[in-house]
């Protein structure tokens, strides 16, 4: 008869424990719960890591990440009213654009001070074959 209040008493101290640590701690204190708890989560697709570096590679003779002119850059100071700038000239370059090896074109000017800029919406991508 002992043994059965004693597995009683431990079911009923089980119950009281797990009713216990299910009450919010506002409940089990007598207070007023007045937090606010945010949970943020965070998904990550390996496949499109931004982390991933790709290898440099050659086309048609060029280097890849670098831009090279279509033709030479000649600084005559003028003023090209379209584009914003000086001595505008068109150039391209060969790099990984969404995992896939691409060519930009781009247009490149100076502006007053001789510094080279890039006029706004003038690259164009297309990938290669």
């Amino acid at each position: 008869m002992n043994k059965f209040r004693t597995y009683i008493g431990a079911i009923g101290a089980i119950a009281l424990l797990s009713v216990g640590a299910t009450l919010p701690a506002s409940a089990e204190a007598g207070l007023t719960n007045q937090s606010q708890t945010m949970i943020g989560v965070s998904v990550r697709v390996l496949g499109n890591d931004p982390n991933h570096v790709h290898p440099e590679f050659s086309y048609q003779g060029h280097q890849s990440n670098q831009w090279y002119p279509k033709a030479q850059v000649i600084r005559a100071n003028a003023w090209d009213a379209g584009r914003q700038g000086y001595d505008c000239y068109d150039a391209f370059q060969y790099t990984w654009i969404d995992h896939a090896k691409a060519r930009q074109d781009t247009t490149f000017c100076f502006d007053a001070a001789g510094q080279e800029f890039e006029p706004e919406a003038t690259r164009a991508s297309a990938r290669l074959k």
